[in-house]
């Protein structure tokens, strides 16, 4: 019977120890986990700035390729305009003289 007795104990305290070993694996394993959890959130994050900054840094690079075309068509458009303005002017101007050379011919 003491020897029953004595088993039993054995028996629990082997139990009592498995129960803690598992529940120090668990949480190890919950360690672990939260660990690469955060470090996952970490590197994207990470990736998501890098992302963003490269992003806004092609856009900004768009924008002035954007702008120095309209800058550039403007200006073409500018020139084209004051030739246009003087062909107009210097046809204007033809008409009024032989217009007026004419006026004094017949008078």
């Amino acid at each position: 019977m003491m020897d029953d007795i004595e088993a039993i104990k054995i028996i629990k305290e082997k139990e009592i120890s498995s129960d803690k070993e598992i529940e120090d694996l668990k949480k190890t394993q919950d360690d672990l986990v939260k660990e690469a959890s955060q470090k996952n959130e970490e590197e994207i994050a990470k990736f998501t700035e890098e992302m963003e900054a490269e992003y806004r840094k092609f856009l900004d690079e768009q924008r002035k390729i954007a702008e120095d075309k309209a800058k550039s068509i403007i200006e073409e458009a500018r020139q084209k305009a004051s030739r246009i303005l003087l062909n107009i002017s210097e046809s204007e101007l033809t008409k009024i003289v032989i217009d007026t050379v004419n006026a004094y011919l017949e008078e």
